[in-house]
C-alpha cells in the first residue's frame, strides 16, 4: 500500500487485517498537521520538559503532546482575543465546560504566580480572560486549563476492559513577546498541551476494531481542532509536536505494521 503525505511518500505493506484499512486515512491527516509549516529556528521548549516522556505501567513511552500556533502580529492588545479565539474552537466537556483554571506569569516560569483564580463551577472563557485583562502586558504569559471528553479504557480486576468518555486536561498557554526571553519564537505565541498522547495512540492495547474505533474518534478530535484553529483563528503557522524524535503520525504507522 502507498500513502501520498503531503509531498512525500510512504509504503506499507496491504494490510491483512480489512478493519486496518479504516484508520489510514486519519493517519494522513495527522501525518499532514505533525508536518504542518515550521516557523524559522523553531525549536521548541515547555516547562514541563521533565516530564515529556514517561512510562505508565508498560513499555511504551508517552510523550505530551502539544500544539504551537503563532499570529502575524502579537502586540499587547493583541494578546487576550487571540488567545480567546483559539480557546472558542475547543470542544469543551459536556460535564465540565468553560475554564477550570486561570494563571497569570510575570516575566519567567521562576517568579511567583502574578494572579490565579480556580473556578469551582466552570467559567466562559470570555469571563475567564476578563479577569486575565486587568493583568495585560507584554511580558507576561497567561494560562487557562479546561476539560474535553476522549474515550478511555477502564479495567477493573479480572472484567474485561470498557471504554468510557472522560474529562481530559487540556492547557492553553499565550506568551507575551517579552516573556521569558521571547520563548513564544519557538513555542509559538499561543501553546496548547494536550497532556500525554496516550489517548491518541494507547500502545500498550490490543488493536482490535473496538479500541481502533476509540482511538480513531479521539485522533478525530484532535484534527477538529487543530483543522478549525487554522481556518478560523487567522493564524500564520503552527505545529502539533512532542519532545521526543517521533511525530504522532509516525507512532500511529508504526502501531499499524507491528499488528499486520
Amino acid at each position: 500500500m502507498t500513502l501520498f503525505l503531503g509531498f512525500s511518500i510512504l509504503n506499507l505493506p496491504t494490510p491483512a487485517n480489512k478493519g486496518l484499512t479504516k484508520v489510514m486515512w486519519f493517519i494522513v491527516i495527522c501525518h499532514h498537521l505533525c508536518n504542518s509549516k515550521r516557523m524559522q529556528g523553531f525549536c521548541p521548549a515547555s516547562k514541563t520538559s521533565s516530564l515529556s516522556r514517561i512510562t505508565i505501567g508498560s513499555p511504551f513511552m508517552a510523550d505530551r503532546l502539544y500544539l504551537s500556533i503563532w499570529f502575524p502580529s502579537f502586540r499587547e492588545s493583541e494578546m487576550i482575543p487571540r488567545l480567546l479565539s483559539v480557546v472558542k474552537q475547543f470542544s469543551f466537556s459536556a460535564q465540565k465546560s468553560g475554564i477550570g483554571h486561570l494563571a497569570v506569569y510575570s516575566v519567567s516560569w521562576n517568579e511567583p504566580l502574578l494572579f490565579e483564580q480556580t473556578f469551582d463551577y466552570r467559567a466562559d472563557p470570555e469571563r475567564a480572560l476578563a479577569l486575565a485583562g486587568e493583568f495585560l502586558h507584554e511580558d507576561n504569559a497567561y494560562e487557562l486549563e479546561g476539560l474535553w471528553d476522549l474515550w478511555t479504557p477502564i479495567e477493573e480486576a479480572d472484567l474485561d476492559t470498557t471504554w468510557e468518555v472522560r474529562p481530559q486536561l487540556t492547557k492553553f498557554i499565550a506568551f507575551g513577546t517579552k516573556f521569558e526571553d521571547a520563548t513564544y519564537q519557538q513555542n509559538g505565541h499561543v501553546q496548547v498541551d494536550f497532556g500525554l498522547d496516550t489517548p491518541f495512540l494507547y500502545e500498550d492495547v490490543a488493536l482490535t476494531e473496538a479500541v481502533e474505533k476509540r482511538v480513531k474518534g479521539n485522533v478525530q478530535k484532535l484534527i477538529n481542532f487543530t483543522t478549525a484553529v487554522e481556518r478560523n483563528c487567522g493564524i500564520s503557522g503552527r505545529v502539533l509536536w512532542s519532545e521526543s524524535e517521533d511525530n504522532l503520525a509516525q507512532k500511529l504507522i508504526e502501531r499499524l505494521q507491528k499488528v499486520q
